[in-house]
């Protein structure tokens, strides 16, 4: 086609997609560039029209990411080196009250030095073994909850409600526990970031229990 002038040439390209990858879609509608270049006193247009369509890969192309998320689980605070026990009287358990939950007159007390609260281990009146309490002041309930369940785990023990707002569990007719081969139940629960564990010679749990609910009235926890 000549103008005045100079030439004027008119160019269309169809391009009709990707036929080996997949198909274009023909409902599409044409996307138009256009370019014009001067050069002296000719004007040279050029008109590219393109059909834009959607494609589909075969599956054989197609690549599946899964990407698993790390689970986290809370721990018990970690075991620290506990000192030796040396006699002592235990600051929030009296004696008299441990001989009433356990029905049994007490002997020599001893306490091991842990922090904020000791550990006591109550002995009978012949010097045999009777019980022993432990409060465990965790980072979070999180961690007081799993304190709770290293000495009374969820899946062996029976739920313990009490004292009220206090959960965790307990167990009794048991053939030792860790560190105290004499004893023969456990009541173990927590509530906030605070944990109590208290152990027992006698084989009902709702010994210790009893030793738990004196030493949350005692300590006002």
């Amino acid at each position: 086609m000549l103008a005045a002038g100079g030439a004027l040439v008119a160019v269309t390209v169809l391009a009709a997609g990707c036929t080996s990858a997949g198909t274009a879609d023909p409902s599409s509608p044409p996307t138009t560039v256009t370019s014009t270049s001067i050069v002296g006193t000719s004007t040279h247009r050029t008109t590219v029209t393109t059909v834009v369509g959607t494609i589909t890969l075969p599956a054989s192309e197609l690549t599946t990411v899964t990407v698993s998320q790390p689970v986290t689980t809370q721990g018990p605070p970690p075991a620290t080196q506990e000192p030796k026990p040396t006699p002592g009287t235990c600051p929030y358990l009296s004696d008299s009250a441990v001989m009433e939950a356990n029905g049994q007159h007490t002997g020599q007390t001893s306490l091991i030095a842990t922090k904020p609260y000791p550990v006591c281990i109550f002995t009978r009146s012949d010097g045999g073994y009777l019980a022993t309490t432990r409060i465990v002041v965790a980072k979070n309930a999180a961690a007081a909850a799993a304190a709770v369940n290293q000495h009374a785990p969820v899946d062996k023990s029976n739920p313990a409600t009490h004292p009220q707002g206090w959960t965790g569990g307990a167990m009794g007719n048991l053939d030792g526990v860790d560190g105290y081969p004499e004893a023969k139940s456990i009541y173990a629960v927590s509530k906030g970031k605070i944990a109590i564990v208290a152990i027992s010679n006698q084989a009902q749990s709702i010994k210790g229990r009893q030793m738990v609910e004196d030493i949350v009235a005692n300590l006002h926890l």
